[in-house]
């Protein structure tokens, strides 16, 4: 079982992840919207590839709130779903260095 606190910091990170990511995304679209040839794509492709994590840090927060709430499966899974996002992150801050790469 989770504490109390650990859910709340969690719950502050996962939704600071999602809007910093969509502040970066906001970033990529207009950045892809400067350039007009397959350069502009993978910035595009990368934006869009931005919800992705996104998704999962509001999932993320959702399960906070269930864990809140005092169901023992999000209890259980809290850091489970940390890692889930973590994870996702990483590999998107991997695969965004190497599409803006020129």
């Amino acid at each position: 079982m989770v504490d109390k606190d650990v859910i709340l910091a969690v719950l502050q990170s996962g939704i600071a992840l999602a809007g910093l990511l969509l502040i970066f995304s906001t970033f990529l679209f207009a950045k892809a919207n400067s350039y007009s040839s397959a350069r502009g794509d993978k910035y595009k492709l990368l934006a869009k590839a931005t919800l992705l994590p996104v998704l999962i840090s509001l999932a993320l927060s959702w399960v906070c709130v269930d864990a809140l709430q005092g169901a023992a499966w999000a209890k259980d899974n809290l850091l489970l779903f940390v890692r889930i996002t973590l994870a996702a992150t990483a590999v998107f801050a991997v695969v965004g260095v190497l599409i803006g790469d020129p």
